[in-house]
């Protein structure tokens, strides 16, 4: 996975759905799905934008770095 200028949309509505980043970096990564419950399984890099539009980002150990 090689980031361009996009945005990865994060859409769903499971309660315990797991983020790999493949150690690759994100462009820009939205979450929005207000029944949606996600969490990092590796620690992941946003280059441009990290957006909680709706939904929950919860800790599992990882990071999220947004340079």
């Amino acid at each position: 996975f090689t980031h361009n200028s996009g945005t990865v949309l994060m859409n769903s509505g499971n309660t315990n759905t797991t983020v790999e980043s493949g150690g690759s970096s994100f462009n820009n990564l939205t979450f929005n799905n207000a029944s949606g419950i996600w969490s990092l399984g590796d620690d992941a890099t946003v280059a441009g934008n990290l957006t909680m539009t709706a939904g929950s980002l919860v800790g599992s150990g990882s990071c999220v770095g947004v340079v």
